[in-house]
């Protein structure tokens, strides 16, 4: 594990943001295992999701939950939420469900299998874009091989935790953490369907390959909206909260929006530090207003938060990472 750390390192060096950032699977792991969200919650019913099921669509571990009464509901994680609404989205607009197993298959490609099969397009970039001299490049090449052959040789088809290590699963925590708007993309190339995915923000160097791509006929999928979509309800704080996405004291903020209990409350972005929510008096705040909350607060998207109660005490904090 000592060589396999040191590799990682080094290749950091060669990759500015990293395209397997493996060390945040152990953080996250625990917080997408865990099944929290209700099928009645992603809008597909009980029929359509056993459809879906027996079709091959879904045969990811769904939990049913027994309440008092022994009766049995499915509760979903977060990994299986995002891809029943993924599954959602290509059926509202008549994708088949052969093309949904295509996507499927290719989204749950464990991720260091892929490193070698993209070295070609990895390799264009450090020449072109990077500047690398024929010798660094043959030693960079070396590390991501020796990395992902050392990946493949600790790699256990037995267990769980591995098996989460997947491209799907790393979108879902990159989206999280980064808020990096990414899209799965699948186009068709010589009557073939292929998958792809893109990302429009944060690496402007690699727009050359991005532009190519979508300016092809393709059916897209953002994930970032996917996630934000879920806090637009008032009962995603109890869900965010079991998931992790929504810490005690941001309950006690969307608490305090639910009450109308406050009087003053301030949110900064910690992208550009603007306002968001600069002040709202005497708990004004419509429905719209309240969903934006939700989602600053669950993708940890803002700076420093100051809400002043209406018998006179303050609520003041800044964000940490609490995942990665």
């Amino acid at each position: 594990m000592r060589n396999m750390h040191e590799t990682f390192e080094k290749l950091k060096e060669y990759f500015p943001i990293s395209h397997f950032e493996m060390e945040n699977i152990e953080t996250y792991l625990p917080l997408i295992e865990r099944s929290a969200v209700p099928l009645a919650f992603t809008g597909v019913n009980a029929r359509t999701f056993f459809a879906w099921k027996q079709n091959g669509l879904v045969d990811l571990s769904i939990l049913k939950k027994e309440d008092e009464n022994g009766r049995k509901w499915i509760k979903l994680n977060l990994y299986e939420f995002v891809w029943v609404k993924i599954i959602q989205n290509m059926r509202d607009f008549g994708l088949s469900y052969d093309l949904i197993k295509i996507l499927k298959t290719q989204l749950e490609i464990q991720t260091h299998r892929t490193f070698v099969e993209h070295l070609p397009d990895i390799e264009n970039h450090w020449r072109t874009q990077k500047g690398f001299s024929e010798e660094k490049i043959v030693e960079a090449k070396g590390l991501l091989k020796k990395y992902a052959a050392m990946l493949e040789m600790t790699f256990d088809l037995d267990d769980p935790y591995e098996q989460q290590k997947t491209i799907l699963f790393n979108l879902i925590t990159k989206t999280i953490q980064l808020q990096s708007k990414s899209s799965i993309l699948i186009l068709k190339d010589n009557d073939e369907f292929k998958v792809n995915v893109v990302f429009y923000d944060g690496v402007e160097e690699l727009q050359q390959y991005i532009l190519p791509t979508i300016r092809k006929p393709h059916f897209e999928i953002p994930l970032l909206e996917i996630i934000e979509d879920f806090f637009n309800e008032p009962k995603s704080v109890q869900y965010g909260e079991e998931l992790g996405l929504i810490d005690p004291k941001e309950k006690k903020v969307l608490e305090a929006l639910r009450k109308n209990d406050f009087i003053e409350l301030h949110i900064k972005l910690n992208q550009d530090n603007d306002l968001v929510i600069e002040s709202i008096n005497d708990g004004n705040i419509t429905d719209e207003q309240a969903a934006q909350v939700r989602k600053i607060l669950g993708l940890n998207q803002y700076e420093e938060i100051t809400l002043k109660y209406r018998n006179n005490k303050n609520l003041y904090f800044r964000n940490k990472k609490r995942i990665g």
